[in-house]
């Protein structure tokens, strides 16, 4: 991913999830908070009651590879959260679902640049 970075510090994911904005979806649960820099920093959160390592991982898989499809249209400077709702379905989850369920989160965070198609 260009210019996002990961974050790996459990501290970064209690402050988001404190002190940062919160969007639902149907799967997944946005937390926000603007940073300092001109990076955007991205985390991931799957409980063990989505499914084995497996599914996790797969599920991961599925939200970096949408967030990596529209990250040229997001506005820089934020730590962005992304947190898997356990009680939702993913047993037969899709790219599609995911990547709306992203898309729309981002929209609803204001985040996402929206491109004028005149």
């Amino acid at each position: 991913m260009f210019n996002t970075f990961s974050i790996k510090d459990d501290n970064t994911f209690k402050k988001l999830i404190n002190k940062g904005n919160w969007y639902g979806g149907n799967y997944i649960v946005l937390y926000v908070l603007q940073n300092d820099s001109d990076k955007n920093y991205l985390g991931l959160g799957v409980s063990k009651k989505v499914g084995k390592a497996f599914k996790r991982n797969q599920v991961k898989r599925l939200i970096r590879e949408s967030y990596k499809n529209i990250e040229g249209n997001i506005k820089f400077g934020y730590n962005l959260l992304f947190v898997c709702k356990s009680k939702s379905n993913f047993d037969n989850i899709t790219f599609s679902d995911i990547n709306r369920d992203v898309n729309y989160l981002l929209k609803k965070a204001g985040i996402l640049i929206e491109e004028n198609s005149n």
